[in-house]
């Protein structure tokens, strides 16, 4: 089947999913993302242009 922008897709899943997402394994994976997002904003803040980063992810 293809694509047809008149045709709505409502074979969605309804929000919020049942799954519990707040396990254990997940809370631990978000303590240390958080920690290594402060360290990299360390990391930038002690470059001469901290904007020179942020606009090369960006391209």
């Amino acid at each position: 089947m293809s694509f047809n922008k008149d045709i709505p897709f409502n074979s969605l899943p309804d929000l919020p999913p049942e799954e519990n997402l707040e396990t254990v394994a997940l809370l631990k994976l978000c303590i240390k993302a958080n920690t290594l997002l402060a360290e990299l904003k360390g990391y930038c803040q002690t470059l001469p242009n901290p904007e020179l980063l942020l606009n090369t992810i960006v391209l």
